[in-house]
């Protein structure tokens, strides 16, 4: 293994063992490297749950450069192990070379291909003198090789037009479905006829697509839920309204419910009908610029468990969950938890909570904070609920959307995910280290 190779093996090596594969998007191993360093990294990477997908353009090393990313979901994890037992030569033949970079610039061409595409016709005529072009007749074609350029650099400016937006609306479908597939020029291809064909179908229909739309949007997921969540801030709505026409203008000012949403030209109406009549009802006009504050706050909180629902119908589908439960010393509060739960076995959809105090469950407090927080969790949470059914203890309801209740005890778990078709179970324990759990499908 040369120098800079081992130096790079090094440094790869001992940020991923300090730091884990969480912050990794891909790594690049050129393919000039050695076989030993090819395969000593292949070996590192695909241990650490890494798997070759094609070869793409450096342009930092300015070579070719097998490309590694993170397993993210089965059919990657089975090429991974199949990798495993590979040696790196034959991974890499069989891998399809992309003419760009990873992130979609075009790839210039090497010096080893125009070289070889300037010497081709020369190493022709080389062994027949009598076909060799003079000087005179070589000109204008070398002019015209200059001024045309290289098939390469043709292909390079093609990318950046059509085919690169091509490209982009391919990698953004597979980055939302968090599902990775090699890019050939057939997928390219194939794209610019789905472009084309929409731009033809909305030359001729322009409502068309606006009214796809419309049906898409029309059917979301979580339908129930949506109305249930959009009957309780009705209803919010209402009953505010309705009591602001009979309460007296002295007992808002005494009720914060009220009071905290009166603007300063409403609080001095309200204040001057209190100050008249201890039995006079809120002004019309304050009533109005109360129930203007209120409806912007009400909206702000329906919007706000609408998002809930629409994070969850983005997520990816939940079919296993890793929990770890880490603890620390506090001189106050004895030992803390944190919780770090990691669903489908991808780093990038971690989420955490942690907590502090004392008289409650602080473990499950955690847990649940983390469960919370993660989309993929609660779309399951949400699919039950959806459908109708009941959650055992520990599951409550605001808004018409449930929710994990912290606080209730880690055992609680079981029959939760038992209900939705999961099996939670546990895995390890230390004393103050790590609690460790896990979430399959049953």
């Amino acid at each position: 293994m040369k120098r800079n190779e081992r130096t790079n093996y090094n440094h790869i090596a001992r940020d991923i063992r300090k730091n884990g594969i969480e912050s990794i998007i891909n790594i690049e191993v050129p393919t000039n490297y050695t076989h030993e360093a090819r395969q000593a990294f292949h070996e590192l990477l695909t241990a650490y749950n890494l798997r070759a997908v094609c070869i793409y353009w450096n342009d930092i090393e300015k070579t070719w450069a097998l490309h590694y990313e993170p397993a993210r979901y089965p059919e990657a994890h089975d090429e991974k192990r199949r990798q495993e037992t590979e040696d790196v030569d034959t991974v890499t033949a069989r891998m399809t070379r992309r003419n760009w970079t990873w992130n979609g610039y075009p790839a210039p061409a090497t010096e080893t291909e125009a070289e070889t595409a300037q010497n081709a016709p020369q190493e022709a005529t080389a062994a027949d003198p009598a076909q060799q072009p003079t000087e005179t007749e070589n000109a204008p074609q070398a002019a015209t090789q200059a001024a045309e350029g290289t098939d390469e650099e043709k292909e390079a400016e093609t990318m950046t037009t059509t085919e690169r937006e091509a490209l982009e609306r391919i990698n953004a479908r597979q980055n939302a479905a968090n599902h990775f597939t090699n890019i050939g020029p057939a997928d390219i291809a194939a794209e610019l006829a789905a472009m084309e064909a929409e731009q033809a179908a909305q030359a001729a229909d322009p409502e068309s697509i606006t009214t796809n739309e419309k049906k898409e949007e029309a059917s979301p997921m979580f339908e129930n839920l949506r109305n249930a969540v959009n009957a309780h801030y009705n209803q919010q709505a209402a009953e505010f309204a309705a009591k602001l026409e009979t309460i007296t203008a002295a007992e808002a000012l005494k009720t914060w419910y009220y009071s905290d949403r009166m603007t300063p030209a409403a609080l001095e109406m309200v204040k001057a009908a209190a100050t008249a009549d201890q039995d006079a009802t809120i002004p019309e006009a304050a009533r109005v610029k109360i129930m203007k504050r209120y409806t912007n706050e009400n909206e702000k909180n329906r919007a706000r468990y609408l998002e809930k629902l629409d994070r969850a119908e983005a997520a990816e589908p939940l079919t296993s969950a890793a929990i770890v439960v880490d603890w620390t010393r506090s001189r106050t509060w004895g030992w803390n938890p944190t919780a770090t739960v990691t669903v489908n076995n991808n780093y990038n959809r971690q989420t955490k909570d942690s907590a502090s105090g004392c008289g409650y469950d602080k473990e499950s407090a955690a847990i649940c904070g983390a469960f919370n927080a993660n989309p993929s969790i609660m779309r399951a949470l949400y699919e039950h609920a959806e459908q109708g059914k009941k959650f055992p203890y520990s599951v409550n309801t605001y808004a018409g959307i449930p929710y994990f209740d912290g606080g209730c005890g880690v055992t609680c778990n079981y029959s939760v995910f038992e209900a939705m078709g999961y099996k939670f179970a546990d895995v390890a324990h230390s004393r103050h280290g790590a609690d460790v759990y896990s979430i399959t499908r049953a």
